[in-house]
């Protein structure tokens, strides 16, 4: 009996030994398998990642990165920075005739004209000369909340009745007087001019008779251009930059004229507001109306 025992034993032995074996294979194969279907997905490949040359290195390139607003952690665009954005500034030049009451659309009233010029104010806006606008037009260097106020033909109300309002608003403006219209009724005078310059108007010109410019032969087409400009310098002692349209009349020839006799702008009727993309000589501007709303004029010049 005791002998019969002794060979069962060996065997228990070594089912001990292959049992525990062939388990552990099975084991091993299942974490193969498993690493296998690990390594195939495409978000586990590695493509020769490559350790940094030196610490140094990479934190300077995590600060570069991070500087950049990059993310350096997964190499993808961090969101945007809260920097201003650039815009294309423009200048709206806001264009009057007369300030008072009267049967035409282009009469703007003292009250709305006051209104308006308050707006402005109250609003933060800096009023500039036609010759300032240019500057900054042809520099491409426009803040924000920049206008112009000109007036065309040269109504005695300019001085009358707007002039008061724009001193009480510190606001000057560019006004466009035809050379032979001074002295004649409803016209502002010389000496009106002048109280006007000195007080920080700029003066422009707006020809010398007011003819439509593309209906007249080229003799006289100098003297509407160069000698309106002559006229108006020598009565005020200073130089005249900017021209007026008459009637907003203009060919392509035009302008060419016009900066030949050493203007350095001109302004149309062309409703916009100018912007450095503009031809200096092509400026555009904002018509004024008798029957605009505060909210009309707000909408125009923003």
């Amino acid at each position: 009996m005791k002998k019969k025992y002794l060979y069962i034993f060996p065997f228990l032995i070594i089912l001990g030994i292959v049992i525990p074996f062939t388990l552990s294979m099975a084991d091993l194969n299942d974490i193969k398998s498993t690493l296998e279907v690990f390594k195939s997905r495409p978000e586990n490949i590695v493509h020769n990642r490559k350790a940094p040359v030196n610490d140094t290195a990479a934190s300077t390139e995590l600060a570069t990165r991070i500087e950049n607003g990059v993310s350096s952690a997964v190499g993808t665009p961090s969101p945007p920075s809260a920097k201003p954005q650039v815009k294309n500034l423009s200048i709206p030049i806001l264009m009057y005739h007369e300030i008072g009451d009267g049967p035409s659309s282009l009469y703007v009233s003292e009250n709305n004209f006051r209104a308006q010029m308050h707006y402005l104010r109250s609003n933060g806006y800096t009023i500039v000369t036609m010759n300032q606008a240019r500057e900054m037009l042809v520099n491409k260097q426009i803040p924000p909340k920049v206008a112009v106020i000109t007036f065309d033909d040269g109504y005695v109300s300019i001085y009358n009745r707007a002039w008061p309002i724009l001193e009480e608003c510190a606001f000057p403006a560019t006004v466009y007087v035809c050379s032979s219209f001074p002295g004649l009724y409803n016209y502002l005078t010389w000496d009106h001019i002048k109280l006007l310059h000195s007080g920080g108007v700029e003066i422009g010109s707006h020809s010398h008779t007011h003819p439509a410019l593309t209906a007249v032969n080229p003799t006289a087409l100098t003297q509407e251009i160069s000698g309106s400009k002559q006229i108006l310098e020598q009565k005020l002692g200073t130089k005249v930059y900017s021209f007026c349209y008459p009637t907003g009349a203009y060919n392509e020839n035009t302008p060419k004229v016009i900066k030949n006799a050493g203007y350095t702008s001109a302004v149309t009727v062309k409703f916009g507001k100018a912007t450095s993309q503009n031809d200096l000589y092509l400026l555009p501007r904002i018509r004024v109306f008798k029957a605009d709303t505060i909210s009309t004029f707000a909408k125009n010049i923003q």
